[in-house]
């Protein structure tokens, strides 16, 4: 993706009006058509893109965008999903509590509760 993309996907986001958003990059799955488009653009293969883009998650934008820009777009959207989940957070806690209490414990929140409470912190940017 480019910077436009980017934009136009937050657009629609934002048109759209869900209660909460999860934006990631898709990890594919051996001998799927996206992994052979990684595979491609990535001669050291899957492993090193899912390496990569958990130390970089700028890492699988467009090669057409500099490091500060993809820095700049990606801070950008992080920013509006953040405002959008700040207004939906509680109203979807309370529609989907097993899917909150599933990811708590697939994330050990309840083993680590400072965890848990950093990672709210991170996830509401306050």
């Amino acid at each position: 993706e480019g910077k436009e993309e980017i934009t136009d996907t937050v657009n629609l986001i934002k048109e759209i009006k869900p209660n909460i958003v999860y934006p990631y990059f898709p990890t594919p799955a051996s001998g799927t058509e996206l992994a052979n488009i990684i595979e491609k653009k990535n001669p050291q293969g899957l492993a090193q893109y899912r390496d990569r883009n958990a130390l970089d998650t700028s890492a699988p934008l467009a090669e057409r965008m500099t490091p500060k820009e993809r820095k700049e777009i990606i801070k950008w959207a992080i920013g509006e999903f953040v405002q959008i989940n700040k207004n939906h957070l509680v109203i979807d806690i309370l529609k989907r509590p097993g899917f909150y209490f599933a990811l708590a414990s697939d994330m050990n929140f309840f083993k680590h509760p400072g965890f848990f409470l950093g990672y709210l912190k991170d996830y509401l940017n306050v």
